[in-house]
């Protein structure tokens, strides 16, 4: 099962963009405190993990994709939401 979760961004020229792009190397696997070692290494939960920007001249977008097993797609959601709240 592919999972997608997508959220509001900072525009391109928005003065947080940096700091977005920071929370997506977080939600990604750039570093070894990323959700994605909680998701897919520590829990076992998933097969892959990816996180992506998509910033525009007046918008923005953050995504989180996830492939995993369908019987565990309530705990996957689960851990991304905390993820992005943390």
């Amino acid at each position: 099962m592919h999972l997608c979760i997508g959220v509001p961004s900072a525009p391109l020229g928005h003065e947080d963009r940096f700091a977005v792009a920071v929370l997506n190397n977080l939600l990604a696997a750039a570093c070894p405190r990323a959700s994605s070692k909680n998701i897919r290494e520590k829990q076992g939960l998933a097969y892959a993990v990816f996180s992506e920007l998509t910033p525009y001249s007046d918008a923005g977008m953050m995504t989180v994709l996830r492939r995993h097993r369908a019987e565990t797609v309530g705990q996957v959601i689960d851990l991304t939401i905390k993820e992005f709240a943390r």
